[in-house]
């Protein structure tokens, strides 16, 4: 004997499924060791059942195709029960079986397509600000490139150059000369006294003007246009060195300029004489030019 692993219904041991639920049936034996084989196709069929619009493959026993929801059965009424809210989402994505299209023949959707899709669907006045900024930038862009030429053109304007400052004026060679008006004057006896006449005298005076003119040109740097004529007075002893000198008058007296200038004839070095001391007058003429004589017409005072 034979039985039933689910219904439990007796059949000889020459059946092999259960009528009733069509399970594959068990010997006695087995079921009373608690053995319960279950059956690999419910319904009964050994093939699996094709579906006749996706051709998907379905165990047998299954209503209802998993791939895409055709009815595989459809003379057998459907149990009409609420499915659980899993199987009801999972209902809503499963094509239905009048729109159902194969793969092989669905269109492909390329990149192109799904952008045109998204302009199409977007609202007009989402398209009506893309084209504004579409515009804004398009001005934007010719308005770059004309400067642009503009510049590389050369009808920009070129950076102002600063112009050069011009350099200070050279400072004015000093002029140092004697009087033509009034002559070397000599004090004193000079008797025996050799060596003493004006053109010695005059000579001693040009070889050592330049001690002269480096005082009046050191005067000159804070006082630039300073002139003066002055008489200078040299106490000469017999063996021809200055042992006092001053500046008598002058018509501007100038104490530092009247400090130098004594100071720069004491080192002056005239021949040795036999006779006494003698008191030696200069009237000596400091300028910037050699017109000296507007100078010599001035007055003279006592510094």
């Amino acid at each position: 004997m034979k039985k039933c692993p689910r219904c439990g219904k007796a059949y000889p041991d020459s059946e092999t499924f259960c009528e009733d639920d069509g399970v594959a049936l068990a010997s006695a034996s087995s079921s009373n060791r608690g053995t319960r084989v279950m059956a690999d196709n419910p319904s009964g069929e050994g093939a699996p059942v094709e579906c006749p619009v996706c051709g998907g493959k379905a165990q047998p026993g299954e209503v209802i195709c998993n791939f895409c929801g055709t009815r595989l059965a459809p003379d057998q009424p459907e149990e009409k029960t609420a499915p659980a809210p899993s199987q009801a989402s999972a209902a809503r994505t499963r094509v239905s079986p009048e729109t159902y299209v194969p793969a092989s023949d669905r269109p492909r959707v390329t990149e192109h397509h799904a952008e045109q899709d998204s302009i199409e669907s977007a609202e007009p006045g989402d398209r009506g600000f893309g084209v504004l900024g579409f515009v804004l930038a398009a001005i934007l862009a010719l308005a770059g490139g004309a400067w642009l030429a503009i510049y590389l053109s050369g009808r920009h304007q070129a950076a102002p150059v600063a112009e050069a400052s011009p350099s200070p004026a050279a400072s004015p060679s000093p002029v140092v000369t004697l009087s033509k008006t009034i002559g070397v004057q000599v004090n004193g006896d000079l008797t025996g006294a050799t060596q003493r006449d004006a053109a010695t005298l005059t000579k001693v005076f040009e070889n050592n003007k330049v001690s002269l003119a480096a005082a009046y040109g050191h005067t000159l740097e804070t006082s630039p246009g300073l002139s003066d004529g002055m008489m200078i007075r040299l106490h000469v002893m017999p063996d021809g060195t200055v042992s006092d000198a001053s500046v008598r008058v002058s018509t501007a007296p100038n104490p530092s300029l009247d400090a130098e200038v004594a100071k720069a004839v004491t080192g002056w070095k005239f021949d040795s004489s036999a006779g006494s001391a003698i008191d030696v007058d200069y009237p000596v003429i400091l300028a910037t030019t050699s017109d000296t004589a507007s100078i010599e017409s001035r007055p003279g005072r006592s510094p």
